[in-house]
């Protein structure tokens, strides 16, 4: 039988090399992992905001639409459609009169598209399919309004100025977002014009993103919500029941 020549002190060498590439490698590992994941937390967070973006602005679109056959009127302030729902059907004199108007005459019934991805409440970890029962009389049963990411300006008319918010992320107040779906963060603002943007806690703070209407002073910048309405008498914002009140 053939004696192994190589010297003790060798093998000793080779394998101690062999433990410190693997400790490199391990550590080459962890380094990526330290830049890759944050980045993959943020691109997905931003992925997040984009969707809520284009639903919200799908909100602001159906409200439209309903307008168009409501002789100008977006819904709430009981501004029922000229097409009566089926009898029991849904008003529209709460948020969930609202969801339920604009999927039946807004064409808006998807009811994912009032759920935010980042939002904690417990509604979105529920498979929400549509708005209204397949009967088109009520809600429909997983849709539960009391947990939606947005709040609603009602009463509204299409012809209001283009500055004015239809709806926008739960939980803004005048010091910006509270705790809504991006917590302290930000939110989005969805317009009578159509154009929808994300505005970040800092910017509503600053008073240098919102219009006034006539529930103030016509014009000037504001860093209030409830100053931007055309009218403090006619108009109103709905909001999930289970949602902190906004001054």
């Amino acid at each position: 039988m053939k004696k192994n020549n190589i010297p003790d002190s060798r093998r000793l060498s080779a394998s101690a090399f062999t433990l410190i590439e693997l400790l490199t490698v391990i550590a080459i590992i962890g380094i990526l992992a330290a830049i890759i994941i944050p980045t993959v937390g943020k691109v997905r967070e931003s992925a997040k905001k984009i969707v809520a973006l284009n639903n919200l602005r799908q909100i602001v679109q159906a409200s439209l639409i309903y307008a168009s056959d409501s002789n100008d009127r977006l819904p709430g302030k009981e501004n029922h459609t000229t097409s009566t729902p089926a009898a029991g059907a849904e008003g529209d004199k709460t948020l969930a009169g609202v969801c339920f108007q604009l999927a039946y005459a807004g064409g808006l019934n998807d009811g994912s598209i009032w759920f935010a991805g980042a939002d904690d409440n417990g509604t979105n970890n529920k498979d929400v399919s549509t708005v209204m029962d397949k009967d088109k009389a009520a809600l429909e049963s997983n849709f539960d309004y009391t947990e939606t990411s947005y709040e609603y300006v009602v009463g509204l008319m299409a012809t209001d100025p283009s500055t004015t918010p239809v709806a926008f992320t739960r939980s803004l107040t005048k010091t910006g977002w509270d705790d809504g779906p991006w917590k302290k963060d930000g939110g989005h603002i969805g317009f009578l014009g159509g154009n929808v943007g994300w505005y970040s806690t800092a910017t509503i703070k600053a008073g240098k993103t919102l219009i006034q209407g006539g529930a103030g002073t016509a014009g000037d910048l504001t860093d209030d919500i409830t100053l931007t309405l055309p009218s403090s008498t006619n108009c109103d914002i709905y909001k999930p029941a289970a949602a902190a009140t906004t001054p």
